[in-house]
């Protein structure tokens, strides 16, 4: 169905082609005129759409969010029936933060959410839906733990370019399943 004819495909398009914009350049500073040129609507079905470049950035924000539930669902779905040891947990995390694009898009939620008040709901969800995923299988001290490592872990892939090594992460997260509580500090 062409977007000409359906707004809610056209409103939909825009929200993507923002939230590429912002999971690419690793910023919120999108305009109007970059999100038209990507979603290949004319530049005023922005203004249309979206009362303000900020209401645009939010459901872009909220659209890189829902991807971050996609990515929590993959991981459960990678966990679920398997017995949650550290090189279960460890070659999951290695292949989320190998997706440099989606760590690039769940750092940028990050950010925003220490930006914009009204953002930080969504800036959780990763954080939030590791430690659901990981609390049936493994102590919620653990679970919290290795959703703060999980954190670290994106910065540093940023950082360096490349995860860390599987056997590395697998190591951390034998090290945090073996001692919960100690040194966890509790939730976020």
């Amino acid at each position: 169905m062409s977007t000409q004819r359906d707004p809610r495909a056209r409103r939909r398009a825009m929200v993507e082609a923002a939230a590429d914009l912002i999971a690419e350049t690793g910023a919120l500073d999108i305009t109007h005129r970059r999100v038209a040129e990507r979603a290949q609507v004319p530049l005023g079905a922005t203004t249309y759409y979206f009362s303000s470049l900020e209401e645009l950035t939010a459901a872009a924000v909220g659209r890189l969010a829902e991807r971050t539930d996609e990515g929590i669902a993959e991981l459960e779905a990678e966990l679920s029936g398997n017995e949650p040891t550290p090189a279960a947990i460890a070659a999951s995390l290695w292949s989320y933060l190998s997706d440099t694009a989606r760590v690039k898009a769940d750092a940028v939620l990050y950010i925003a959410g220490s930006q914009r008040e009204d953002l930080r709901p969504l800036a959780l969800r990763w954080y939030e839906g590791m430690v659901r995923t990981l609390s049936g299988r493994v102590p919620a001290e653990s679970a919290r733990a290795i959703a703060v490592f999980s954190d670290g872990a994106m910065m540093h892939t940023l950082i360096h370019g490349a995860p860390m090594g599987r056997a590395e992460i697998e190591r951390i997260v034998a090290a945090l399943l073996a001692s919960p509580g100690e040194g966890t500090g509790g939730a976020r």
